[in-house]
């Protein structure tokens, strides 16, 4: 039986803490939501981009939130979230479903991505 989105939700989103950075669930769900939003395939490089922009980290630190952006990317991809189309990530039929969930839970929390 899939997992509901409320429980793949919960499962992918957790903080995580790689080489001194730590992404909150929040920060996580926001930057997958503006990750995808345009429904353009993305580079993972973007991830970790939109996760310092949203949550900046030190100037001495080098390549900010790069290793958090890969865990989360490699939790989406191993829940079928999303897949590698002409080297770049995109959404899936199932990962679809889920980003409109995730998106709608934001809205409801009233944070904009």
């Amino acid at each position: 039986m899939p997992k509901t989105n409320e429980a793949l939700s919960a499962e992918i989103f957790k903080e995580t803490t790689q080489d001194g950075c730590t992404a909150s669930a929040p920060l996580q769900r926001r930057a997958f939501v503006t990750w995808m939003a345009s429904g353009v395939p993305s580079g993972y490089a973007n991830l970790a981009a939109r996760m310092n922009h949203d949550e900046p980290m030190p100037q001495k630190t080098a390549y900010p939130y790069h290793r958090c952006a890969d865990a989360l990317v490699q939790k989406l991809r191993k829940a079928g979230v999303i897949e590698v189309k002409a080297a770049k990530w995109s959404l899936t039929d199932r990962g679809q479903e889920f980003f409109e969930h995730v998106a709608e839970t934001l809205r409801a929390e009233r944070v904009e991505p």
